[in-house]
């Protein structure tokens, strides 16, 4: 069966998905495709394509339901990791345009047609969008506080081992501008073949735009590939040696802290639930505010959230209007101004290094450090 928005010979997108344990993921994924095909074809008359990557040999369970709706799929007959099984979509794939989407990440119904009228005569366009737990109650604006949109396209930022953009997800890209080194090489571990690209795009001088709109979020289920860090790093170092054969030097490459005392932080908050709200409830703490939105707060806000007999009543954070949360984000001047109006019983600090505004919270209020919270006393 044919999707009606690909009955054309001329194909202008092709999204490919690579897919490995795709099922609680695909009714999402199949709605957001006809929304997004759909709204392309009515308002820029764009024909797209979704390609399907099974790369689990052992489930094909998925593969009827996929191909009811139309779109292409491809079964793997062995595991060839994610470089590969893009690579393999992108043989298979008809479109102008490309846009690489990982399983477990979000999409707005829009994104397909503002990508494309954002691309114009450039190689590739990068979306803003959100950093996103797997509520979504707290959603990070990816260039907003830490990163800069102007890093995306800046080749002095990647050689110097860094990467800016989130995932393939944001990016719409022109078939013709992906290197054939990209497509002919293939990394035996998940995570930067996107780097590779972008590394590689930028050295041949491809040009890349920036749209500012929301149309991308980022999910960390704590399954993503970037949450591996021994395999991403073991990814970075193949990405090196691809490079250098190419004669391409990008100086010191920056692995990932395997020790990284922030994971370490959130792992223990994690395993160590049912201790921190009787810790909570012990001291009569039942209005929380949240110092930090960063991953450790997030991850407590996230643990102790669905407990009956403690709220957390906002987030505390400098950069408060980059942030969209059901739960107030706010500057500490507010909770300053509002005391006696906002009652709040304790502060919990999930910063891993001191401030001026933290000093402000152990000043002024009954405030708490993330790791007194989880040591057991």
């Amino acid at each position: 069966m044919q999707n009606s928005y690909n009955t054309s010979k001329r194909i202008d997108v092709s999204i490919i998905i690579p897919c490995y344990g795709v099922l609680p993921y695909l009714n999402y994924i199949l709605d957001k495709l006809d929304k997004m095909f759909s709204l392309a074809n009515e308002k820029k008359g764009l024909r797209c394509e979704a390609i399907f990557v099974n790369d689990n040999p052992e489930d094909d369970g998925e593969l009827e339901a996929i191909q009811q709706h139309g779109h292409i799929v491809i079964l793997n007959k062995k595991n060839k990791g994610i470089h590969r099984s893009r690579v393999i979509g992108l043989k298979h794939a008809s479109g102008e345009f490309i846009l690489f989407w990982d399983q477990d990440d979000l999409l707005e119904n829009d994104t397909i047609l503002e990508q494309y009228s954002a691309i114009s005569d450039k190689d590739a366009v990068v979306c803003n969008g959100y950093l996103s737990g797997l509520d979504g109650e707290l959603k990070e604006i990816i260039y907003g506080q830490w990163r800069k949109s102007e890093n995306i396209y800046s080749i002095d930022n990647y050689m110097n081992g860094n990467n800016d953009i989130i995932s393939p997800g944001q990016v719409l890209i022109r078939r013709s501008s992906i290197p054939k080194t990209w497509i002919d090489c293939s990394l035996a571990n998940n995570g930067a073949d996107d780097y590779l690209l972008w590394v590689l795009m930028l050295h041949r001088k491809a040009l890349i735009g920036y749209n500012n709109k929301l149309l991308y979020t980022h999910v960390n289920t704590g399954y993503n590939t970037s949450s591996n860090l021994h395999e991403m790093n073991c990814s970075l170092i193949e990405v090196k040696s691809v490079l250098e054969k190419g004669g391409i030097n990008i100086g010191k490459l920056k692995l990932y802290p395997e020790n990284d005392k922030r994971r370490i932080v959130c792992n223990d908050i994690l395993n160590n639930k049912e201790h921190i709200v009787n810790w909570l409830l012990k001291h009569d703490y039942h209005k929380i505010a949240i110092y930090g939105c960063g991953m450790i707060g997030r991850t407590l806000f996230e643990t102790i959230k669905d407990c009956a007999d403690t709220e957390v009543k906002c987030f505390i954070e400098r950069s408060y209007d980059k942030y969209v949360s059901r739960i107030p984000v706010v500057p500490i001047e507010f909770i300053e101004n509002k005391v006696g109006q906002f009652s709040i019983d304790v502060v919990i600090i999930t910063l891993m290094k001191p401030n001026e505004v933290m000093a402000r919270c152990k000043k002024n209020f009954n405030s708490i450090d993330v790791a007194d919270v989880i040591a057991r006393d």
